[in-house]
């Protein structure tokens, strides 16, 4: 077994690996014959469609040659009609651009006729935009052949009007909204894109009355949404990117919220499922009802929604460059990195700048040896944090992006430049990295600062010693350094140094420009805080090796939710430090209290947190559901950025949530 998921790791097959392992898992020659034969037949099932070249022409050929051979399934889930066929695909060569929402009002507000109206046809970029517009208007017109077969179906006929429609016309109402949403959803999905978001959903439906029966319109969308969870899931179960945007300041200094806000929040929390997920941009004149739905929501444990502070984040994307116009009117990527909708090219989840390992590697080096002072300490460490930091950079300069003419055709931009999406053509082609571990390099340089320069309890060399043994023998040292986590605290010092650590690791950016004139911006949050950390020899603040990082900005040693939220709001994210900095909590039972709960979000608003998420779990409830997950089938937690079932987080994520809920009740 393990031989043929080494070839198909090393084949074209391998990017669709998720789809044929899920499709092999439903064939009963499991139950006959074993997997392999079902993963062999599986592949042997699955249509891959090739290409010579990276160019717009090659891509545009490969997609009309999908879309003709797609299979179109016409079910019905109440008005809508939604369909994914991963037995037919598209091979790419480079990397696609993804995990960005797309730009469906444009298509709400036009029909593709109306957009080449206003192209340039004479310019290369019109010229494919066009051939675009024909290859998708020929795919409609297959649905819409499908549909005239279900004249039983009383949705088919109205089905056809906003199939037909999408061609010619805005969008008539919320319905013909809707399905042009999931039409442009679907598309994406099917060529390939992955961790496809749904933007602003309330503003992109502000055109629309609200009517009777439109919550349920709202209910089946959603589901529909859903209906692919495992197919969509991309790391991990759960990992979709189907993230809705409510919400947010505008520029006046309004808040902006309608009934759509509150219809699809109320959705959500009853759907009672991880996925799609809510982010709701607050702000500390947002409706008080609003904010007590949101905690409401939070407090049903659907993970749901992420709070994005609006009054942070708007502030940290203008310092980075953006124009007012669209850092007001930000969505985000996958999890929580802001980027600009429908101007962008943005990929905000390329690489982690790794704190922790670095650390680590400084204190075992022979640089380490030569500090002599705690100022010698800081300064040694970021000498090597610059040498990581330049690797990565070297990273981001080797990736080639993959030829889209359906974003391009989104991107306005693209036609007024004539350039196509990959080439530049976006406002913003700005890239983004996470970061992981750095409370482990905090607290070990503030702990060797305590124990070594100011008590004289232990020698840098002791240190040392206890850091490349893992600490055997040094229990004692072990036991001192876990007594406190700076990080996360009110502790002066902490608050300093970290502050310290972000600017220098903006200095180390700033003047970077990848191959299409874009920046690059980072944030002190990323998913690799368990798997990086398998990697990672033991730090100073008392981890042991291969451990996991502390999740995100949290303390999870000495846990308390108003310094930590005091701690983030204390923190300037401006600048080139704005790609996502969440405040990762497991509210104790104690706390989860409606009322209490409202007064404590509505006080780290003012406080000024960036952005924060929230697990409503106890210690008790996570141990009894790994040991019996039968009896917690629906018990829902949040992993990095989503939402998932607890029974289908690996273990190593399991128990990392086990022990922070622990430690969270113990305090």
């Amino acid at each position: 077994m393990s031989n043929l998921k080494s070839v198909i790791k090393k084949s074209k097959f391998f990017q669709y690996k998720k789809s044929i392992e899920i499709r092999s898992s439903k064939d009963e020659r499991i139950l006959r014959h074993g997997k392999k034969d079902a993963i062999l037949a599986a592949i042997k099932n699955t249509n891959i469609i090739y290409k010579k070249n990276n160019t717009v022409e090659d891509r545009l050929h490969q997609i009309e040659k999908l879309f003709k051979v797609v299979t179109i399934d016409i079910t019905f889930y109440g008005p809508f009609i939604y369909f994914l066929d991963d037995k037919n695909c598209i091979y790419s060569q480079n990397e696609i651009i993804d995990n960005i929402p797309f730009n469906y009002e444009l298509f709400i507000e036009n029909g593709l006729n109306q957009i080449l109206d206003r192209q340039y046809k004479d310019k290369e970029v019109g010229k494919e935009n066009i051939q675009t517009v024909r290859i998708v208007s020929e795919f409609i017109d297959r649905i819409c052949d499908s549909l005239k077969h279900n004249t039983n179906n009383p949705f088919a006929q109205k089905s056809i009007e906003y199939f037909q429609g999408m061609k010619t016309s805005s969008a008539k109402d919320i319905t013909d909204a809707l399905q042009r949403i999931l039409f442009w959803n679907q598309l994406l999905w099917q060529t390939g894109h992955k961790l496809v978001g749904l933007g602003r959903l309330d503003k992109i439906l502000n055109r629309f009355y609200v009517e009777d029966g439109d919550e349920e319109l709202i209910n089946q969308f959603l589901n529909v949404l859903h209906n692919n969870y495992y197919y969509k899931s991309n790391a991990m179960l759960g990992d979709t990117g189907q993230v809705i945007i409510l919400g947010g300041l505008e520029e006046n200094g309004e808040y902006f919220c309608n009934k759509y806000t509150y219809m699809i929040l109320e959705s959500i929390m009853k759907m009672g499922t991880p996925d799609p997920k809510a982010l709701l941009r607050v702000s500390d004149n947002m409706p008080v009802d609003l904010l007590d739905l949101a905690c409401k929501s939070i407090l049903t444990g659907c993970g749901s929604p992420l709070l994005s502070n609006d009054h942070k984040v708007i502030k940290s994307l203008m310092d980075f460059g953006y124009a007012p116009s669209d850092a007001y009117n930000y969505g985000v990527s996958a999890c929580w990195e802001p980027l600009s909708i429908g101007n962008s090219l943005e990929q905000n989840n390329l690489f982690n700048i790794e704190f922790g390992r670095v650390i680590n590697e400084f204190i075992v080096s022979e640089n380490y040896d030569n500090c002599f002072t705690y100022d010698d300490l800081v300064k040694g460490y970021k000498t090597s944090l610059e040498k990581h930091i330049k690797n990565c950079l070297c990273l981001l300069d080797s990736i080639k992006w993959e030829k889209d003419p359906l974003l391009t055709l989104s991107v306005k931009n693209c036609m007024e430049t004539n350039k196509e999406i990959s080439e530049g053509g976006a406002v913003y082609n700005n890239y983004g990295l996470l970061s992981v571990g750095l409370s482990s390099a905090i607290n070990s340089l503030l702990n060797i600062r305590k124990y070594v320069f100011l008590e004289r309890k232990y020698s840098l060399n002791e240190i040392k010693q206890a850091v490349i043994n893992d600490f055997d023998n040094s229990d004692e040292m072990k036991r001192d350094f876990e007594q406190k986590s700076y990080f996360g605290s009110l502790d002066d010092e902490s608050i300093k140094l970290t502050q310290d650590i972000m600017d220098f690791t903006e200095l180390c950016l700033k003047d970077y420009r990848n191959r299409l004139n874009g920046k690059v911006k980072f944030g002190l949050s990323s998913p690799a805080y368990v798997n990086t950390g398998k990697s990672v020899g033991a730090t100073a603040d008392g981890r042991k090796k291969y451990a996991p990082f502390a999740t995100h900005i949290s303390n999870e040693r000495e846990y308390n939710p108003t310094d930590l939220m005091q701690f983030s709001g204390a923190l300037d994210y401006g600048k080139f430090k704005g790609n996502g900095n969440v405040v990762d909590m497991i509210v104790s039972p104690a706390l989860a209290n409606s009322g209490k709960f409202v007064r404590f979000i509505k006080s780290a608003i003012k406080v000024g947190f960036y952005q924060s998420q929230f697990n409503i779990i106890t210690y008790k409830q996570l141990v009894e559901a790994k040991m019996y997950p039968e009896k917690y089938p629906d018990l829902i937690v949040r992993v990095w950025g989503f939402s998932a079932y607890f029974r289908d987080v690996p273990e190593e994520y399991q128990d990392a949530l086990i022990e922070r809920a622990r430690v969270a009740e113990a305090i």
